[in-house]
C-alpha cells in the first residue's frame, strides 16, 4: 500500500507538471521552440512564433512564415473529446513551401470545426488575385466533399502554383460541387469557364519545338461530372487558330484510366504554320492506363488519313489523296495531279531509337510541264511512282522507281542520315527517245540514253556522277557545286549531228572536255578530232569548183574546237590541219535559242587560199566566198589574156569593189 501510494503521488506530480508545461504561460513559452522547429522543418522555411496561447479548451497562435507570411488560428476546442472549432486567417506574400507556390498575395479567413477525425474546413478570400470560397469536408484525413466558387482566377498563378512554366495566361471560373457517397465514392458537378487565355509561343517553341506564326488565343468551357470512381466531362475550347471538343472524356479514379474522344477543325492552317494552307478535321480517341493509344482519323485532300500510335509504336495510312492538293496545301505551284497511297509502320518512334518502314505509291501522275519549266506549255508527263524506305535509328534506306512516259528513273541503296541530312544514292536514268524530251529541252533529239551513277545531298547542294555508252562513246560526267564537268571519249561527230538533226560536215572520232556552271549559264567546250573527214557539202562542192580541190578527200590528221557559253550564246573558234589543207574559223558563234550560226573562215589549199563565211540556220547554213588571192591572181591572169587592152584596167577596178 505504501508503494501504491508512491505511485501515486508520482502519477499525480507528472500530471501537474504537464498541465504546467502545457497549459500555463511558462509552459507555453518553453513550446514555443520546438513548435518553430517543428514548422520550420515541415515547411522548409523560416517559422517563428509571435504569439502563443494554449489553454485546457483555447489555442491563440500567430505564426510568421519567410518573413513576409502570416498564420493566425485561434478558438475553442475539447482535448478530451479532441473536437475543436477554430478560426484562421491567412496574409501570405510569395509564398514558397514544398507543397504550395504562390506568387501573388494570399488573404484568406474562415473557419475549422469538428473533431481530429472529421470536421469540415471554410473559407473565403482572395486566392490567385481572385475571389474564391470554399467549404471542404474531411473524414479520416481524406476529402469527401468540396464546394468550390473562384472568379477570375488567372491561369499564370495556377501553373506557378503547380510549379509549372507559363506556358499560358488567361482568366478561368471553377465552380465546383462535389460529395461522397455511403459507398465512399464521390457524386457531384465541376465547371471550368476559359474566359480568355493565350499560348506563350516563344516558350512553347522553346521546350517543344512548336513554332507558331501567330498569337494564339483562346476561350470555352469543361462541364464534368463525378459519380462513383468516374469523372466524365464534356470539353469546348474555341480559339482564333482551331476548335476543339470532346462528348466523352473518362478518368477512372481508382485505377487511374483515362479515355477521351476528340473533334479538332483547323479552318486555316497558315495560322499554325506559315508554309501551309487550307482547313483540316482530325478526329480520333485517346486513351491512357499502363499503355497509351491515339488514333487520328480525316477525310482530307480528297482521300484518307488513319493513324494508330500505341506506346512507342506507330502506323499511318494515307489513302488516295490528291497531289494537285497537297501542293496547294503546301503553298506550292500545281507541279503535279496523282492519287497518292502511303503506309508508316514504326515499330520504335522514341528519339535515336527509331525503326519503322515507309511505302508510297503515286497512280495516275501527271506533271504539268508549263509548272515545271515555268512557260505557256500545255504538254502533261504521265508517270507512276513506288518508293519503299527501311528507317533504322538515325538513318532511313530507300529504294524507288519513276515509270514515265518520256523516261525511266530508279534510286537504289538510298541512304540518308537524319542527324547531319547527307543523302547518298545510286541512281539509274533511261530515256527510250530523247525527243520525248522536247517540252523540256526545246531542242529536237533522236537516240536512246542510258545513264548509271552516284548522287548525293550535302549541305544544301547536290554532288552528281554519271557513266554512259551515249552514242556508242565513253563518257562520263560530274555535278558538284552545280559545276558540270564532262569528259568524252571516242565520240561520233557524226553521231553527234545526226543526233541533233544538224547536217552531216565532218566525220571523226573525238575527244570532248567541258565544264558548264548551272547557275550563272556559262561555261566552256573543247573538242579534239583526229584523222577526221569533212563530208560532201555546200561548203566543199564551192571550193572545188573555185579550187579545183576536194576538201572532202582530205585527212584532217588533228581538229581543235574551243567554245565559250554563255546563255544560249557559244563564241567558237575551229582550227583543222590537214596533209595538203587546213581550214580555220577563229572566231564565230552559235545561237542556241534561236539556232543560228555566224563564223568567218579561211582555207588554205597547198599555195590557194580562199575566205568566205557560214551564216544563218544550222539545219540549212549559207556558205559564201569573200575573198582570195589564189583567185585574184586567177582573175588577173584571166583579164589579162582575154580582156582587150583598153578595158583592163576598167576591169580590174571593177574586181577590186568585190574584195
Amino acid at each position: 500500500m505504501k508503494y501504491f501510494l508512491i505511485f501515486l503521488a508520482f502519477l499525480s506530480s507528472l500530471m501537474i507538471f504537464g498541465f504546467f508545461v502545457l497549459f500555463t504561460q511558462s509552459g507555453n513559452n518553453a513550446l514555443k521552440p520546438y513548435l518553430e522547429n517543428y514548422i520550420a522543418k515541415q515547411l522548409q522555411q523560416d517559422a517563428q512564433i509571435e504569439a502563443f496561447t494554449l489553454k485546457t479548451s483555447f489555442i491563440d497562435m500567430e505564426v510568421i512564415v519567410n518573413k513576409n507570411s502570416k498564420f493566425i488560428v485561434n478558438g475553442d476546442f475539447d482535448i478530451l473529446k479532441k473536437s475543436f472549432m477554430l478560426d484562421y486567417i491567412v496574409n501570405a506574400e510569395d509564398l514558397k513551401t514544398p507543397y504550395v507556390n504562390i506568387r501573388e498575395a494570399l488573404h484568406v479567413k474562415g473557419k475549422i470545426e469538428g473533431n481530429i477525425d472529421k470536421f469540415s474546413l471554410k473559407g473565403s478570400g482572395s486566392v490567385f488575385r481572385s475571389q474564391v470560397s470554399f467549404v471542404t469536408s474531411i473524414v479520416d484525413k481524406n476529402i469527401r466533399g468540396v464546394k468550390l466558387n473562384a472568379k477570375n482566377i488567372k491561369i499564370e498563378d495556377i501553373l506557378t502554383f503547380l510549379k509549372k512554366p507559363i506556358y499560358s495566361r488567361g482568366m478561368i471560373d471553377v465552380v465546383a460541387d462535389v460529395k461522397s457517397t455511403e459507398t465512399n465514392n464521390y457524386a457531384g458537378n465541376s465547371d471550368i469557364t476559359i474566359h480568355y487565355g493565350t499560348l506563350n509561343n516563344p516558350l512553347l517553341e522553346k521546350d517543344f519545338g512548336v513554332k507558331l506564326p501567330t498569337m494564339v488565343t483562346y476561350r470555352g468551357t469543361i462541364k464534368s461530372k463525378i459519380y462513383a470512381d468516374k469523372v466524365y466531362a464534356i470539353t469546348e475550347i474555341f480559339s482564333n487558330v482551331a476548335k476543339i471538343e470532346t462528348k466523352k472524356t473518362e478518368f477512372n479514379l481508382t485505377n487511374k484510366v483515362f479515355y477521351s474522344d476528340y473533334l479538332v477543325h483547323i479552318p486555316n492552317l497558315s495560322l499554325l504554320q506559315k508554309d501551309i494552307q487550307g482547313e483540316i478535321e482530325l478526329s480520333g480517341n485517346v486513351q491512357k492506363d499502363s499503355d497509351f493509344s491515339l488514333d487520328v482519323n480525316s477525310n482530307t485532300l480528297d482521300g484518307t488519313l488513319k493513324a494508330i500510335v500505341f506506346n512507342d509504336t506507330m502506323k499511318v495510312n494515307l489513302q488516295k489523296m490528291s497531289l494537285a492538293k497537297i501542293t496547294t496545301m503546301l503553298k506550292q505551284p500545281n507541279y503535279s495531279d496523282g492519287k497518292l497511297t502511303a503506309t508508316l509502320d514504326m515499330q520504335n518512334i522514341k528519339s535515336q531509337e527509331e525503326e519503322g518502314r515507309l511505302t508510297l505509291h503515286v497512280e495516275e501522275g501527271a506533271l504539268h510541264v508549263n509548272e515545271l519549266t515555268q512557260t505557256e506549255k500545255k504538254e502533261t508527263v504521265k508517270y507512276k511512282l513506288s518508293l519503299a524506305s527501311d528507317i533504322k535509328k538515325e538513318t532511313v534506306t530507300t529504294t524507288a522507281d519513276l515509270d514515265a512516259d518520256i523516261l525511266d528513273l530508279k534510286l537504289r541503296k538510298t541512304n540518308l542520315n537524319l542527324n547531319t541530312n547527307y543523302l547518298e544514292g545510286l541512281y539509274s536514268l533511261h530515256v527510250k527517245d530523247l525527243n520525248n524530251l522536247y517540252m523540256f529541252t526545246n531542242r529536237a533529239m533522236k537516240g536512246e540514253l542510258q545513264v548509271d551513277g552516284n548522287y548525293a545531298y550535302v549541305e544544301k547542294k547536290i554532288q552528281l556522277d554519271g557513266a554512259s555508252d551515249f552514242l556508242d562513246a565513253k563518257t562520263t560526267f560530274t555535278l558538284d557545286d552545280n559545276v558540270l564537268h564532262v569528259n568524252s571519249d571516242d565520240l561520233s561527230i557524226v553521231k553527234i549531228t545526226d543526233m541533233l538533226y544538224y547536217p552531216k560536215v565532218f566525220d571523226s572520232f573525238s575527244t570532248l572536255e567541258a565544264d558548264y556552271n548551272l547557275t550563272s549559264e556559262v561555261g566552256v567546250v573543247s573538242i579534239n578530232a583526229l584523222n577526221g573527214k569533212l563530208m560532201k557539202s555546200e561548203l566543199t562542192d564551192l571550193v572545188q569548183a573555185v579550187s579545183g580541190f576536194d576538201l572532202s578527200t582530205e585527212i584532217y590528221k588533228d581538229s581543235l574546237f574551243r567554245g565559250v557559253v554563255n546563255k544560249n550564246k557559244v563564241d567558237f573558234s575551229l582550227l583543222m590541219n590537214g596533209l595538203e589543207s587546213y581550214f580555220k574559223i577563229p572566231d564565230g558563234y552559235v545561237d542556241l535559242g534561236t539556232n543560228k550560226i555566224k563564223s568567218d573562215f579561211d582555207i588554205k589549199i597547198k599555195n590557194k587560199d580562199l575566205q568566205g563565211s557560214i551564216k544563218g540556220s544550222l539545219e540549212k547554213p549559207i556558205v559564201e566566198l569573200s575573198g582570195s588571192e589564189y583567185i585574184k591572181q586567177k582573175l588577173d591572169k584571166a583579164i589579162d589574156k582575154n580582156v582587150p587592152e583598153e578595158w583592163k584596167d576598167t576591169a580590174k577596178g571593177l574586181l577590186k569593189l568585190f574584195g
